[in-house]
């Protein structure tokens, strides 16, 4: 189905199908979703849309939520709200608190996990828990479809490896075992002037001892600050952690962003070091 108005034609498929038969035929077609970036990111009174629009708000398939014993499952085009409205036992708690921290109603209405994942140059806000959640992505044409894990879905530009009449269609979550869980934010993403850092961490404590950890962290830059070996180096420590504990993290920090080039003295490393600390000192 479409409607014409003026020089814009807009899509409105009412199946998964029908949607990936209409992006083979006019692989040029702006995807819209909530179009919460398309607008944020406007320079003038009014949102410029190309001549050809893909709207996703008709097709079910892509509004469903599904929960096994082994994941959760997001359709793409999910809104926040809906999640928000599923409570905040349903899923991993910094999921949940990342998900509140990305607007008020009128935006939690509109805007899709899919949409917040999906958005190229940067990873967005949601991009780091889902990370660490493990999430795996289903990407659709009328072709076929194949599954990439998060990590790999932008390039070190920070565009996303959809391919020409390709489209997100599914998010897939381990929920796992965390007992520790923290999400903090700071500035806005998209505007490197306000210093943005998004910081999440996850862990498991049995008995007093650490049996996992993990922690992401991301700014402006399309990268995560994540040291692996740092967080296997930890596993298995005593909790409360030791001293020498978090001199390792300083140490394991401040490598990994050196490598990527983060000058020392930025506000963004000094919040990076003292959040992933300050995650430390909640494993007791």
């Amino acid at each position: 189905m479409s409607a014409a108005s003026d020089h814009i034609r807009v899509f409105v498929p009412t199946s998964l199908n029908e949607l990936l038969q209409t992006f083979k035929a006019y692989p040029d077609a702006q995807v819209y979703a909530g179009g919460t970036h398309i607008l944020s990111t406007r320079n003038t009174p009014y949102a410029r849309l190309p001549e050809k629009v893909l709207s996703l708000h008709q097709v079910d398939e892509l509004r469903r939520v599904t929960r096994t014993e082994k994941y959760i499952e997001f359709g793409a085009g999910v809104t926040l709200r809906r999640i928000l409205d599923l409570g905040p036992k349903a899923f991993p708690a910094a999921l949940f608190e990342a998900i509140q921290t990305l607007g008020p109603l009128g935006i939690e209405n509109l805007a899709t996990i899919g949409g917040n994942v999906c958005v190229s140059g940067r990873l967005m806000t949601l991009v780091p828990i889902l990370y660490l959640l493990e999430c795996r992505l289903e990407l659709r044409s009328a072709s076929g479809a194949r599954w990439v894990r998060i990590g790999r879905f932008h390039d070190t530009n920070g565009t996303t490896v959809l391919e020409p009449g390709e489209i997100l269609t599914r998010l897939r979550i381990s929920p796992g075992h965390w007992n520790r869980q923290a999400f903090k934010s700071f500035g806005t993403i998209y505007l490197s002037e306000t210093d943005p850092l998004v910081f999440c961490g996850l862990a498991h404590v049995d008995n007093s001892v650490l049996a996992d950890f993990r922690f992401a962290i991301t700014t402006h830059r399309p990268s995560f600050i994540r040291n692996r070996a740092l967080e296997a180096e930890l596993v298995g420590r005593k909790v409360p952690l030791a001293k020498r504990d978090y001199e390792v993290i300083e140490a394991g920090l401040a490598a990994v962003m050196d490598e990527q080039s983060i000058p020392r003295r930025t506000i963004q490393r000094r919040r990076a070091v003292r959040l992933t600390e300050w995650f430390a000192q909640q494993l007791r």
